[in-house]
């Protein structure tokens, strides 16, 4: 093999390396946020309680469709953009962020229903609340040292496999 033959070969494995590397990150981002929801934590801080257990299931998850939500956007060489939410998930943004937020119509009609089902006057106190709700902050996405660790663990190997394959 002559040098410009190897500077070639270096070059066209660099491509492919970087190339990966993307969708690596898509990938380990996309299944480490997903895994806070079975976690309930988020970096090691966990996520503050529901002040409505709920008795079987997970806290956040009914239906699935905000873990379901959680996709990378946007994948190239430069930059990885992984989201949650979507129309039918608007919902995503206060619970990762935390916040106020409006008793809307629909909300107050569920409020209603499960106060006739249950008889339990919180949810008649909330269907005829004025105030707005506050959503604790239980963070499922976001800078993370844990993912950086596992994406950087991910990269090493993949690296070595490519370079003990060659």
């Amino acid at each position: 093999m002559t040098i410009h033959e190897l500077n070639e070969y270096l070059a066209s494995l660099a491509d492919e390396i970087i190339e990966d590397a993307a969708h690596i990150v898509a990938e380990t981002a996309t299944s480490h946020f997903k895994q806070t929801f079975t976690e309930k934590a988020f970096d090691g801080n966990p996520w503050a309680p529901s002040r409505m257990p709920k008795h079987t299931g997970s806290l956040l998850i009914d239906k699935g469709a905000l873990v379901n939500s959680i996709r990378p956007a946007y994948v190239s060489r430069e930059r990885v953009v992984i989201s949650a939410g979507n129309d039918q998930v608007p919902y995503a943004q206060i619970h990762n962020e935390g916040g106020m937020m409006e008793i809307t119509p629909k909300m107050r009609r569920f409020f209603w229903a499960k106060f006739h089902d249950t008889k339990d006057e919180k949810w008649r106190s909330l269907a005829l609340s004025r105030k707005p709700i506050t959503v604790p902050k239980r963070q499922f996405m976001g800078d993370s040292q844990s993912l950086n660790d596992e994406i950087h663990e991910r990269l090493e190997g993949y690296t070595q496999a490519i370079l003990n394959s060659k």
